[in-house]
């Protein structure tokens, strides 16, 4: 995955990088909790499944974001 531009097309700023990383953890930290609870569930309905499965998609979509982010910005990673 590459840097994403802004919408002008620039390159987000160090800061603007910055922001982006604390709130994509923010946000993943929130995925993992609805997904920490439907796992504690003995039965999911159709809806609460696809919620999961649509969790999960949106988590790792985070995550790979976060990992770049700490490349670019040189945090060490969290996981």
């Amino acid at each position: 995955m590459e840097n994403q531009p802004l919408i002008d097309g620039s390159e987000p700023s160090l800061d603007e990088a910055r922001a982006e990383y604390t709130r994509l953890k923010r946000e993943h930290g929130e995925l993992e909790t609805r997904l920490d609870d439907l796992k504690q569930r003995v039965y999911l309905s159709a809806a609460e499944e696809v919620e999961k499965k649509t969790l999960q998609k949106l988590k790792l979509a985070k995550k790979d974001r976060i990992v770049e982010l700490e490349r670019q910005l040189g945090e060490p990673s969290g996981e």
